[in-house]
């Protein structure tokens, strides 16, 4: 358990780069968004001239492009990280295998323990690199912009707020069919 505990905290201080990136791309992501109610704001004061247009196209543009960027060091990073924690569990496995005793070799077929060692240990790849940081901006994205909100108008994040319970409620009329769902493949 404490091996256990220890990898987690070692992948958590690992993917802090990549999710502060994913939180700077969520930022990012709603930048234009403000570009474009200062556009709004300038033509409702009349004070709209190509030379503003100009700079919000710049500054979209901008966003975007740095967007990419922060989603693709991000991915680069989760998979870094992921590849290093893989190493890790194979390295622990490896271990564990050397202190066994030698009739547990005898019982198993050695195509067993090289399937739990490639194929097995692969699968948590998929999450470390993928579904976790996935999670993370599914999640980031709208603290940030909630945050947004807060800061244009308080009004516009109690709105946000407000659609929170019908979320919840959501939910729980379709976890019974997730989980059916998940039984049937989880049968494959």
């Amino acid at each position: 358990m404490k091996d256990k505990r220890e990898l987690v905290r070692k992948m958590t201080a690992k993917s802090r780069l990549a999710n502060a990136l994913l939180l700077t791309r969520a930022v990012l992501g709603l930048v234009p968004t403000v570009l474009v109610i200062f556009l709004v704001h300038l033509f409702l004061e009349g004070s709209l001239s190509p030379a503003a247009i100009a700079y919000v196209a710049a500054g979209m543009t901008a966003c975007v492009v740095a967007k990419a960027l922060c989603m693709y060091t991000a991915t680069w990073k989760a998979h870094l990280v992921a590849y290093s924690c893989l190493t890790d569990i194979r390295l622990r496995i490896v271990r564990h295998l050397k202190k066994l005793p030698l009739g547990f070799f005898q019982i198993r077929r050695p195509g067993d323990l090289a399937n739990v060692m490639r194929n097995d240990v692969e699968q948590v790849e998929v999450y470390l690199a993928h579904g976790l940081p996935e999670s993370a901006s599914a999640t980031l994205f709208p603290a940030a912009a909630f945050v947004l909100m807060l800061a244009v108008d308080w009004r516009l994040a109690l709105c946000m707020m407000a659609g929170l319970p019908l979320m919840w409620l959501v939910k729980k009329a379709a976890a019974p069919a997730w989980a059916r769902g998940f039984e049937i493949v989880a049968q494959y």
